[in-house]
């Protein structure tokens, strides 16, 4: 019988100096649009419990992955951030995140930025987004709730007096099952439609699969980029 050895393969460590460099050199090829922004809503982290807060914590993280990495990346601002908000969001790297295109503010939304630059996406109203205003800040309203706090960011808005908008998804694509996204889902097509300014094409590649999206008007197989599987829906209130 052949004897094991007792050579054990050397491990390569890595360098963190090393890895900061690379970073740095990733952060310095990022080009930022001079457009919209997205801001992080963080006001409800009371109505989540544990295991919900890294489920979005998680769906953050994705988020800022794919910004990150897009042609043009879009501004990330959270705000109402808190000490816990921060614990969690160090969990996943956060506090090495670019400051390139993200910003922490410990303020509410409408005490960090005037009224009249805020949009607050949300599915409970009737305005559509048919287009993102380079002026402007859009708002995600970050909770998993599972339907238990309906319609809270369209009463905040309300009581705020902010403007709301929904994104056009009817209006471009059908879908099997109900028309709700993840936090990240709804980042990728901010991001995206950013980009290539064509809804059609930028909700056919980020609706997962399983739901079957199908343009509203045909468009040439050559022109859509086949869809990835994406985590599962959690829904956006």
């Amino acid at each position: 019988m052949e004897e094991s050895s007792d050579i054990v393969p050397a491990v390569k460590e890595i360098n963190p100096e090393k890895r900061k460099i690379n970073r740095s050199k990733k952060n310095a090829n990022m080009v930022v649009a001079e457009g919209p922004k997205i801001i992080m809503d963080m006001q409800f982290g009371a109505l989540m419990n544990d295991h919900t807060t890294k489920k979005l914590i998680s769906q953050i993280s994705l988020s800022y992955a794919f910004d990150k990495n897009a042609k043009e990346s879009l501004p990330m601002i959270f705000t109402s951030m808190d000490d816990k908000w921060r614990d969690y969001i160090n969990r996943v790297n956060g506090n090495m995140w670019s400051n390139k295109i993200i910003q922490y503010k410990d303020v509410s939304v409408v005490d960090a930025f005037p009224k009249e630059d805020l949009i607050y996406l949300t599915a409970d109203t009737d305005n559509i987004c048919t287009s993102l205003d380079p002026h402007k800040c859009y708002i995600i309203g970050c909770l998993i709730d599972h339907n238990s706090h309906k319609n809270i960011t369209r009463d905040y808005a309300e009581r705020h007096n902010l403007r709301m908008e929904r994104l056009p998804i009817p209006e471009h694509i059908t879908m099997d099952g109900r028309q709700v996204l993840t936090v990240n889902q709804v980042v990728e097509i901010l991001v995206r439609y950013n980009n290539n300014k064509d809804w059609t094409e930028t909700l056919l590649q980020v609706i997962p699969q399983r739901k079957n999206p199908r343009p509203v008007h045909p468009i040439k197989q050559s022109e859509q980029e086949k869809p990835k599987e994406k985590p599962s829906f959690c829904r956006i209130v």
